[in-house]
């Protein structure tokens, strides 16, 4: 198999991936609130791929990502996801590779990373309307990031392996 026929077959493995792990979310956890947050699937997949892949990768899916959930999802306002998921998938695989060894720690601190972007994001679109306390912004937003980490338990795992699988 040619390396271009890889790359294809691996990237729609990690979209098949995807759409298996919302679903899965979607049917054991529903809207289930813990602390008064609702865990959050995308900013998990988004930052343990971004961490496994290369700059350009990590970027590029962030970005069909990013307009896949500005599809799919309601936003503050129009291309949070695109803008948000590009930026923090830079960021992501900028320090994944020179400052941590990938793996699960690395992954749980991109995932605290991805959701601190998205937040910058969503509380500046919301003080930018002019609406919300930044107080109770800043502690939704911290509870949101702890109760989703919870999910990198079972998110990790499938994608490290199709990772392993494909790796160059």
């Amino acid at each position: 198999m040619s390396p271009a026929q890889t790359n294809a077959l691996k990237w729609a493995f990690f979209a098949l991936a995807c759409l298996l792990l919302a679903f899965l979310r979607q049917l054991l956890l529903g809207s289930l609130t813990i602390w008064g947050a609702i865990p959050f699937l995308p900013p998990v997949i988004l930052a343990v791929i971004a961490s496994f892949e290369e700059v350009r990768p990590a970027v590029l899916f962030g970005l069909v990502f990013g307009v896949a959930c500005d599809l799919a999802l309601p936003t503050f306002f129009p291309c949070l996801y695109t803008l948000a998921f590009t930026a923090a998938a830079l960021l992501v695989a900028s320090l994944a590779r020179s400052v941590l060894q990938p793996g699960f720690p690395c992954a749980l601190l991109m995932t605290v990373l991805t959701f601190l972007v998205l937040d910058c994001f969503n509380i500046g679109a919301i003080l930018v309307r002019g609406a919300g306390s930044m107080r109770a912004m800043l502690s939704l937003s911290l509870r949101e990031t702890l109760v989703s980490c919870l999910l990198l338990l079972p998110v990790y795992p499938p994608l490290r392996a199709i990772r392993r699988i494909f790796s160059e």
